[in-house]
C-alpha cells in the first residue's frame, strides 16, 4: 500500500530482529517472510518501529532505544502484533511426591511487553492432552507435586498476553508422577 514499507521478521538467538525492506534478513538470522507493514504515522493498537544502526530495525512498544545496538531514531509505526509461541513450554525439576516443578514459558513473539499465566494439568498416566483437567489453585509458576498426583502425569499450559491478545502452549508430560 501507499507509504508502506514491508518488515521482515528475522529470528535470532535473542529473540526478534526486524529488518525494513530486505529479505535477507541482512545476515542475521533466519528470514521468517514478511511480519508486517510500517507506516507514517501512530494510533491505537500501533508500535513505534526504531532503525537501529549495526543491525536493522527492531519492534519496541515503549519507546525504549535500540538496547545498545547503536543510535536508532524513529522510522515510523507498525501494527501491535499477538502473542504466538514459537517454542512449548517445559517443566524442570523431578515429578515425585513433595518435589517442586518450575515451568519456563517457552519462546513466544508478540508486540512487547508479553505477561505470562500459568495453569499446571493433572493428566494420565499416558499424558494425553485430553485427558488433562486444571489443578484448582495451581496457577503459579513453580507447583508443589502432590499425593494426588500419584501415578498421574502433569502439564502446565502457559497463556501470554499483551495489548492485542492472548494465546496458549502446553508442555510436553512430566514422567510418571512417584509416590512417596
Amino acid at each position: 500500500g501507499s507509504g508502506r514499507t514491508p518488515v521482515y521478521e528475522c529470528l535470532l538467538p535473542g529473540g526478534d530482529h526486524m529488518t525494513s525492506g530486505l529479505a535477507n534478513c541482512e545476515g542475521a538470522g533466519a528470514n521468517l517472510g514478511v511480519e508486517g507493514w510500517i507506516q507514517p504515522g501512530s494510533g491505537p493498537g500501533m508500535t513505534p518501529v526504531y532503525r537501529c544502526y549495526g543491525g536493522g530495525d527492531h519492534f519496541d512498544s515503549n519507546n525504549a532505544s535500540c538496547g545498545g545496538a547503536g543510535t536508532d531514531y524513529l522510522l515510523g509505526y507498525a501494527p501491535a502484533l499477538p502473542p504466538v509461541s514459537v517454542s512449548s513450554p517445559t517443566i524442570s525439576g523431578r515429578a515425585g511426591s513433595g518435589q517442586t516443578l518450575t515451568a519456563n514459558p517457552g519462546a513466544w513473539t508478540g508486540t512487547e511487553p508479553l505477561s505470562y499465566a500459568y495453569q499446571w494439568l493433572r493428566c494420565d498416566r499416558s499424558g494425553t492432552l485430553n485427558s488433562c483437567t486444571s489443578i484448582a489453585g495451581a496457577t503459579s509458576r513453580s507447583y508443589t507435586v502432590t499425593m494426588n498426583d500419584a501415578l498421574t502425569t502433569l502439564r502446565v499450559r502457559v497463556t501470554a498476553s499483551n495489548v492485542v491478545g492472548a494465546a496458549s502452549a502446553t508442555s510436553a508430560p512430566t514422567d510418571l508422577v512417584t509416590p512417596v
